[in-house]
């Protein structure tokens, strides 16, 4: 980590410890020894991110194109969003800039398996901006039932949209399918009640 890469890791996890005193240490007690990711400047200036080669945002516009998805989705019939990868957080905050979360404040959960991939995303671009969120709920490194226990913990009948970070969700799905499976699970045990 050079010294501008520290100041915007600094500044992040200042950030994310207003909200979640201690994450730090903890995601660093479980992070572990996965490839690096590799980052590159976008045709626009912004970051933009690889892993094994493959762009997980566009290398052209990574908020236009983040923002582009999130404009195709309907987040009207959903109380609720879970992010599957977080890479740099362009979903995120193409999400937020379109939402009316602060007047409505809707779950926002953040599902990345990977602590050391989300703790390289915290080296790459200030995202403090994104960690001001009251009804954020960050899912980092841990286990498949902790979704199950925060579904079983929200408001019953909370309909949840996915959004995927398409190229990452396509190289890890290993990863994310014990959350699904208890995402599944949990909304079938819903539909029942």
């Amino acid at each position: 980590m050079n010294a501008q890469t520290s100041k915007v890791y600094q500044k992040n996890i200042a950030a994310l410890e207003l909200l979640f005193p201690g994450i730090e240490k903890q995601l660093q007690s479980i992070a572990g020894t996965e490839e690096a990711l590799s980052f590159e400047t976008a045709r626009d200036g912004r970051v933009t991110v690889k892993r094994k080669g493959i762009y997980l945002h566009s290398k052209f516009a990574p908020i236009k194109e983040a923002e582009k998805l999130i404009q195709q989705i309907d987040f009207s019939q959903h109380e609720g969003v879970i992010f599957f990868g977080f890479g740099l957080g362009y979903y995120l905050e193409a999400y937020l800039s379109q939402s009316d979360s602060l007047e409505n404040p809707k779950p926002i959960i953040i599902l990345e398996p990977s602590a050391q991939r989300f703790l390289q995303s915290l080296e790459a671009r200030p995202l403090d901006h994104l960690f001001q969120e009251s009804s954020l709920y960050l899912l980092i490194g841990t286990e498949a039932q902790t979704i199950a226990n925060l579904l079983g913990q929200l408001p019953r009948g909370t309909r949840f949209q996915a959004v995927k970070l398409r190229p990452l969700y396509d190289q890890v799905k290993e990863e994310f399918r014990p959350f699904e499976e208890k995402i599944h699970n949990y909304l079938q045990r819903e539909e029942v009640n």
